[in-house]
Parts: C-alpha cells; sequence; structure tokens
C-alpha cells in the first residue's frame, strides 16, 4: 500500500472517530465530565449500552 493510501486511510478513521465520539457526547455529554483513563471507565460512565472496542485507540486520557 502506498504512503498516500495509507494517509487517506488514517484520516478516514480519524474522520469516523470524531464522529462516533460526537454522537456519543450528545447522547450523554456528563459522561465526559472528567478525564477518561480508557475505554472500559467510559463504558461504565455512559448510561446506556455502547460498543466494546473504543471507534479509536484511547491512548493517555479522552476528554
Amino acid at each position: 500500500m502506498s504512503v498516500s493510501k495509507q494517509l487517506e486511510e488514517i484520516l478516514r478513521q480519524e474522520e469516523y472517530g470524531q464522529k462516533e465520539y460526537r454522537n456519543l457526547y450528545q447522547k450523554n455529554p456528563t459522561a465526559y465530565d472528567s478525564p477518561i483513563r480508557s475505554w472500559e471507565e467510559f463504558r461504565e460512565r455512559f448510561s446506556t449500552e455502547i460498543t466494546k472496542e473504543a471507534p479509536t485507540p484511547v491512548k493517555g486520557f479522552l476528554s
């Protein structure tokens, strides 16, 4: 795979992740009240069922 194709794929994944996080925020903004250390922690805060896998890798803090 060429470098440009790899970059396009990374950007597509990031765009998808941003849309998913925005949708989750709109459903439950209070889940974002403090920094999130892991997807599991975020799932515990969220009041409705969400996927077991994060839309993007969660490194450090998700806020």
